[in-house]
């Protein structure tokens, strides 16, 4: 019996532990999100990818200095456009640097900004390079980071 006590309060204990530290975002919980996206990205795991946008997730590009145009895209539009690019017969590389995160007042959501390298090569031969300025809501979803909101201003060469 004293076993079985000693069992319980450790089990919830430990329990409300983790009930309370997923109750609000950290940075270690955004910077580990961002990295698995990262990695999924290079990876082409779109399933991943997906797993850290909300279901409401808006993707916004802003192609100013080739194509002079704004790509407002929701979860579903992102997953066919990653799907159709890495269809393609062509290498892509993918880097982020620069990661900052800024934590709203009650932890409940934060603002992430980067810069995103990619490009794209097709028989040995670069065909596209660009650099994106990437900002990205974070939000709080049942105890998990997720992104609800990418803004990303592209400047492709």
């Amino acid at each position: 019996m004293k076993a079985l006590r000693l069992f319980l309060f450790l089990f919830f204990s430990f329990s409300t532990f983790n009930v309370f530290a997923d109750s609000v975002l950290s940075e270690q919980s955004v910077r580990k999100m961002m990295r698995l996206v990262d990695q999924a990205s290079n990876d082409r795991n779109h399933k991943v990818i997906l797993s850290y946008l909300t279901d409401d997730a808006v993707i916004i590009s802003d192609l100013p200095n080739k194509i002079g145009e704004t790509l407002t895209m929701t979860k579903e539009e992102y997953k066919q456009g990653l799907l159709a690019a890495w269809s393609l017969p062509m290498q892509m590389t993918y880097y982020t640097r620069g990661l900052k995160v800024k934590l709203s007042a009650d932890k409940q959501s934060a603002i992430t900004t980067q810069t995103v390298l990619e490009t794209v090569v097709h028989n040995g031969r670069l065909l596209a390079s660009a650099s994106t300025k990437e900002t990205s809501e974070v939000v709080l979803v049942n105890g998990k980071p997720k992104v609800r909101r990418i803004e990303g201003i592209v400047s492709v060469k």
